[in-house]
């Protein structure tokens, strides 16, 4: 399992990262989800396609509830 996350940076932009779920996610980062192995890929482009939009953090995370 990986955990996506975020962070704010520079101008109020977003950076979407992936983290094992077993180890610590970045300092000031919040999780948005939790994939499969085989959907890490996938989600990770498609979320930050949606960060570059200007998509929130909360948008980002009603998203991905399923």
């Amino acid at each position: 399992m990986y955990v996506i996350w975020c962070r704010k940076e520079g101008r109020g932009g977003l950076r979407v990262g992936v983290s094992d779920a077993r180890s610590p996610i970045p300092y000031m980062a919040d999780p948005i989800t939790i994939v499969e192995p085989c959907d890490v890929r996938l989600m990770r482009r498609w979320l930050r396609r949606r960060a570059k939009k200007g998509w929130s953090l909360e948008r980002l995370r009603r998203s991905c509830e399923g």
